[in-house]
């Protein structure tokens, strides 16, 4: 059976057990009149106040078209000092995943949820043993064919607000947040575990890349860089610390050039074809207070959220930093 058919019967047969099991119900609910401190003119103001928000949501997708327009990108050669690597040592093809693994990675998963789900988390982590035999062909199926469901390339985009804190009529004090289907993080977490062992082992982890990475935290980078500072301090050297917050971070990363940055960390056939159809053809739609927009194609960036996103970003911005050879200059990424 072909990839989406597997995973279109997949989403299906899950749907309709839940159907039988817990079916939608209609409700009815009586429209109390509007209390007489509504008026027209609070009327008029929420509805200024959902155009700002519309028009905030569209003004975010500009800021990250300017920043990528503005950024010189040669994408023959983005790594600074690519390594050289032999045939033996390259990643042509995913291993296929054991039972065991996927039910290990199924029962760790934490009860969160979606509406892309077709059946909530929870009830999959009790129902593994039945469901495993069906969630390895989908995530096997896509490791041997270099092909990513398309059902899965599509987020839910909602907003939550940072803090309990604040405002929360002001827009900026909200993040978004993509919703992805459980299954798709599920692919996404075996393939980053596989490609998190390959560089690894070839050494080519950044030593210090302190986030997204296991033993590793900010933690790490203010404990190594308050000792470096204390200890050039102590040999009476100078200091200087300079932090670089990058905006949008994750939703301008360029997938040519990732892809070609793939290319020369030596992954290649299978495993190459698998994160080109990982990244081509993603869409999301925005919903806010229960209203949705249109699917926007997103010709940029990862994910945030996602499984694959950090360390996607984390392998596109090896090239922008220094070479390790200079050992007056440290840098950090957290």
């Amino acid at each position: 059976m072909a990839l989406t058919d597997l995973t279109e019967l997949y989403s299906s047969e899950l749907s309709s057990i839940m159907d039988s099991l817990v079916p939608l119900r209609t409700r009815t609910i009586t429209i109390r009149p509007e209390s007489e401190w509504y008026n027209s003119s609070i009327r008029e103001a929420k509805q200024r106040r959902r155009q700002a928000e519309r028009l905030w949501l569209k003004s975010g997708l500009m800021k990250i078209t300017r920043i990528r327009s503005s950024i010189a990108c040669d994408n023959h050669n983005p790594l600074v000092d690519p390594p050289a690597l032999g045939d033996e040592t390259k990643l042509s093809h995913f291993q296929h995943v054991a039972v065991d693994e996927v039910t290990k990675l199924i029962r760790s998963s934490v009860n969160k949820s979606c509406e892309q789900n077709p059946m909530p988390t929870s009830l999959v982590k009790q129902e593994v043993t039945a469901l495993a035999s069906v969630t390895i062909s989908i995530i096997n199926k896509s490791l041997e064919s270099g092909s990513f469901p398309t059902s899965f390339k599509g987020a839910i985009v909602t907003l939550l607000l940072k803090k309990a804190s604040l405002d929360p009529d002001i827009p900026k004090n909200y993040r978004p947040v993509s919703n992805l289907a459980y299954l798709s993080k599920l692919i996404e977490k075996v393939v980053a575990a596989q490609i998190q062992t390959y560089l690894s082992e070839i050494n080519l982890l950044e030593p210090f890349q302190s986030a997204y990475r296991q033993g590793h935290s900010t933690e790490t980078t203010l404990l190594r860089v308050h000792n470096d500072v204390v200890c050039a301090i102590g040999e009476q050297k100078a200091v200087l610390l300079v932090q670089l917050d990058l905006s949008a971070s994750l939703y301008i990363v360029d997938h040519s050039r990732l892809l070609q940055i793939l290319k020369d960390l030596g992954i290649k056939d299978t495993v190459l074809m698998w994160f080109a159809s990982y990244l081509t053809n993603r869409t999301q739609i925005v919903k806010v207070k229960g209203a949705k927009s249109g699917a926007t194609e997103l010709g940029c960036g990862v994910p945030p959220r996602s499984v694959l996103g950090p360390v996607l970003f984390h392998l596109h911005s090896i090239p922008g930093g220094p070479s390790q050879k200079d050992q007056w200059l440290v840098p950090h990424a957290c």
